[in-house]
């Protein structure tokens, strides 16, 4: 009995199992709620499509492991109720046995009393005899008497024999029949055994490829969010900026901060340390101009990324030649986190007329 009910219990171990695997199934799903109000027609449609088909696919699948385990399910408990029923037989078998054999002991235990008591009466006689008559005279009763003891003898030996002989056919029959009645019961349970194991096998196929088909489903899902969040970059993020500073004069190795903004979409450039954050992986073009007023010697400004330069631009300075400008624009394949900004290596006085514009650091995304 503990053997079925440790197969019972792996059984409900593995329907448990399967049971989170096929719930599990629906709950990506939950993942692409936020883009419902988009117009992303029709991405979002085959999408759509491929998750319900998904999901009718999970669910008819999981209604044939529901079945299947009822089965399962059914059968062990008949093979528990049998394996109780065959225990009850035995048991009573058990008792008739033993009642069989307390009889029959009683049985012998009576003849030999019985015996003991003819023992002792025919001594009495023999003595009342030898006292009575003498010992010449009782010679032909004491023979006879003698003789008819060893009759009575064998007569109870035989009858003994008998009832010995007839209590162990009966016990082999009764033998004979207990096994035959194991014999049949441990058949049955058997071959219920043998299609258990097959429905467990039957079972671990059906779960291998259900997990097969998880995990075909869960990367489709992600092929289709990933493309889903693609579109709603290429639709809804947009990245670019301009900014401007006016006349001021600038320190060696100091960081440019174009404090007046023209425009900030996506809201990457800070225009309190000058620095441009980038916020998605992509291809970046930048541009900057600077221009100097009347310096006496030249100005140096970089392109830095991350606190590495990516350009140097000179811009000449001569006193009888002022507001000489320099201007670069770069192109940059960026990803998230990376920081850009302008920094001035040599500085000096920087020149701005009207609204400005003389010195500027512009950027976007393609």
């Amino acid at each position: 009995m503990a053997q079925f009910a440790v197969l019972y219990i792996v059984f409900l171990g593995i329907v448990g199992h399967f049971s989170k695997i096929t719930q599990s199934a629906g709950s990506p799903s939950l993942a692409i709620s936020p883009y419902k109000d988009m117009d992303l027609t029709s991405g979002l449609t085959s999408t759509s499509i491929t998750a319900q088909k998904t999901v009718m696919l999970l669910h008819q699948i999981l209604l044939q492991e529901t079945s299947l385990r009822m089965d399962l399910e059914k059968t062990v408990r008949d093979l528990l109720n049998e394996f109780e029923q065959m225990k009850k037989n035995q048991m009573e078998v058990k008792k008739e046995q033993d009642i069989i054999n307390q009889q029959l002991i009683n049985n012998i235990a009576s003849l030999r009393s019985e015996n003991q008591q003819l023992k002792d009466e025919l001594g009495q006689i023999v003595n009342n005899s030898f006292s009575t008559l003498g010992m010449q005279t009782c010679k032909c009763d004491r023979t006879n008497i003698t003789s008819d003891l060893h009759d009575f003898k064998r007569e109870v030996r035989q009858n003994v024999s008998l009832s010995l002989l007839a209590f162990q056919r009966e016990m082999t029959s009764i033998k004979v029949s207990i096994l035959q009645t194991n014999d049949n019961r441990i058949g049955n349970i058997s071959r219920d055994m043998f299609n258990i194991q097959s429905a467990f096998k039957n079972l671990s196929s059906f779960i291998d490829s259900n997990i097969q088909l998880q995990a075909s489903f869960n990367d489709d899902f992600l092929v289709q969010q990933q493309n889903i969040s693609n579109m709603m970059i290429g639709t809804s993020k947009k990245v670019a900026f301009s900014a401007i500073i006016k006349h001021f004069t600038s320190q060696n190795e100091q960081t440019v901060v174009f404090s007046k903004v023209l425009s900030n979409v996506g809201g990457a450039y800070n225009n309190q340390d000058g620095v441009f954050t980038v916020p998605i992986s992509g291809t970046y073009i930048f541009f900057c101009k600077i221009t100097q007023s009347s310096n006496k010697y030249d100005m140096l400004f970089q392109f830095t990324l991350n606190g590495s330069a990516m350009t140097n631009n000179m811009v000449y300075g001569r006193p009888d030649h002022a507001f000489r400008t320099s201007s670069n624009l770069i192109v940059l394949q960026l990803i998230p986190g990376d920081r850009v900004w302008i920094k001035m290596v040599l500085g000096g006085r920087h020149y701005s007329y009207g609204a400005g514009g003389d010195q500027s650091f512009s950027g976007f995304m393609l």
